[in-house]
């Protein structure tokens, strides 16, 4: 299945980097909603793998890795907590602030992916049958985040917090996922 391509796309630019393909500035006119380039610094040639970072203190946002990691058959995704030193260092290279939370975060192949684009990035990363929530997309980008920020305001309240954050080696990680997390 191809991969489709994301909604920002930067590639051939005359002021990208040579090393990178990334160009200094956004492109005038291009869509650019969530989407954000990576300046350089995650080397997508040799750490390909997608990374989810989660808020680590939700119920919700821990209690969907363990199903996450069992969905995710090809063993691709990694994972971190947008609390952590890793997580953290993983924002600011995408441009995001270390206190963002406002949104799970999925980076890959250059591109951040947040709020209601990291859920449809995520589905098709899953494959099939997931992928097929990718569909989502098609739904315009206000409506599908104001959706998202909705469940996104209500989540602590639905589902509860952790008095901690998630940790790696925390009891709550089966041991499959431990070996996924960021360093």
């Amino acid at each position: 299945m191809p991969t489709p391509t994301p909604t920002t796309h930067w590639s051939g630019r005359s002021d990208a980097d040579p090393t990178t393909g990334v160009p200094s500035s956004p492109p005038a006119g291009d869509r650019h909603s969530t989407g954000r380039p990576l300046p350089g610094a995650v080397n997508t040639e040799t750490d390909p793998a997608p990374v989810v970072l989660f808020d680590g203190v939700c119920n919700l946002c821990v209690g969907s890795l363990p199903w996450l990691g069992r969905m995710d058959r090809h063993d691709r995704l990694r994972f971190g907590t947008l609390q952590s030193e890793a997580g953290g260092d993983l924002l600011e290279r995408c441009g995001l602030s270390r206190e963002y939370d406002r949104s799970m975060v999925v980076v890959e192949g250059g591109t951040a992916y947040t709020e209601s684009d990291a859920v449809v990035r995520l589905a098709w990363l899953l494959g099939f049958p997931w992928a097929l929530g990718s569909a989502a997309a098609l739904v315009p980008e206000p409506i599908r985040d104001r959706a998202y920020r909705w469940l996104a305001q209500n989540r602590y309240e639905w589902f509860g917090t952790r008095e901690a954050c998630l940790a790696p080696d925390s009891d709550s990680v089966d041991d499959g996922l431990r070996d996924r997390f960021l360093g």
